[in-house]
């Protein structure tokens, strides 16, 4: 009991600090990590906590939103160049053969990487996927109803049951 409990406090905790954290006023973000591009260095279904820098070097591992899209890629900066008053990153993945296919903006940097939560990503996918939410709380209302029903029919079968006796 106490476990569970001690584990309850600590996902909600969770829940809270990265609702928090991924606020607008924040410049802290947090984001899963959902393909093994980055192998062995961030793990698939790692959590990567990111912040905005001033400045990005060659080496530093950063997540970006992809143009026109709301995918944020977390891979490495293996290239900086600057053209007509802007930076651009080149990016690629550690497991990658080549590199990403466009050179990023430092607009579209959301942040560079600062911390890793291993498997944390999964976790909370298994939490909070719809699926896994509705299928127990279906369950657990078709018991419910069930229970409610039997109790119904068995109150309606020692109403007729009166009602002939009488």
């Amino acid at each position: 009991m106490k476990k569970s409990f001690i584990f309850f406090l600590l996902l909600i905790t969770l829940v809270v600090t990265i609702t928090t954290v991924n606020s607008k006023a924040s410049s802290l973000k947090i984001f899963e990590v959902i393909s093994g591009s980055m192998e062995p260095t961030i793990r698939k279904g790692s959590i990567v906590l990111t912040t905005k820098r001033q400045e990005y070097k060659v080496g530093d591992i950063a997540t970006y939103k992809i143009t026109g899209g709301d995918i944020a890629v977390t891979h490495r900066i293996i290239n900086i160049f600057k053209e007509h008053e802007m930076y651009f990153f080149t990016f690629k993945g550690d497991n990658n053969a080549n590199e990403d296919p466009y050179p990023v903006s430092e607009k579209e940097i959301i942040g560079k990487v600062i911390g890793t939560f291993p498997y944390v990503g999964n976790i909370l996918y298994i939490i909070f996927d719809r699926k896994l939410i509705l299928y127990p709380t279906a369950i657990i209302g078709g018991i419910f109803l069930g229970k409610l029903m039997r109790k119904k029919l068995e109150e309606l079968r020692d109403t007729k049951i009166k009602n002939v006796q009488n």
